[in-house]
């Protein structure tokens, strides 16, 4: 072996050593590994997980009928029921009047992201449908009221429920509450 091969070896060494050592230190002063990405909710605010939408399964459901169809709300109800979903009570809403779009969805704190599914199976997406989302930061039980109005025709079929999903994205935290992963 010759004095440049010899030469090469010990500056190639030395980088590697000097590489080694400067990862070390690095990983080890890191700061960001116990970092917590996840803000605080605001005093008075409830948390709530909106990050990941449940599987059907464990989406509860009321189904009303407020058109003037009669049985509509059993017919939707077998619908969701094929699809996955509990459906605890079926029947007419009788304290409101009929209305002309296609659903209303009534729901809690622990149901936003449930309420997300629901929506997007009634393809309710287009820009004036938020108005049928009715959040109440008192509600707390895990059920789902869906009251159905003149305007509704069928559930969307799974690639229309896909494409609704994904132009409705993630839930917004309704006003009085903050995300939490």
């Amino acid at each position: 072996m010759n004095a440049a091969r010899i030469r090469a070896f010990v500056i190639v060494g030395l980088i590697m050593v000097g590489a080694l050592v400067t990862a070390f230190v690095t990983i080890g002063k890191d700061s960001q590994t116990r970092a917590h990405y996840t803000s605080d909710c605001p005093t008075g605010s409830i948390p709530v997980h909106v990050s990941s939408l449940p599987p059907v399964n464990e989406i509860n459901l009321k189904i009303w009928n407020a058109s003037e169809h009669a049985g509509l709300a059993e017919q939707v109800a077998d619908d969701f029921r094929h699809r996955g979903f509990n459906v605890a009570k079926v029947g007419t809403h009788d304290n409101k009047p009929t209305f002309n779009g296609v659903a209303n969805i009534y729901y809690g704190p622990s149901t936003i992201a449930g309420a997300w599914v629901v929506r997007s199976y009634l393809l309710l997406t287009g820009d004036g449908t938020s108005s049928a989302m009715h959040f109440d930061i008192k509600r707390t039980s895990n059920v789902i009221d869906v009251v159905l109005g003149k305007g509704f025709r069928q559930l969307g079929a799974k690639t229309e429920v896909n494409s609704a999903i994904a132009a409705l994205g993630t839930p917004n935290p309704p006003p009085g509450t903050c995300s939490v992963s």
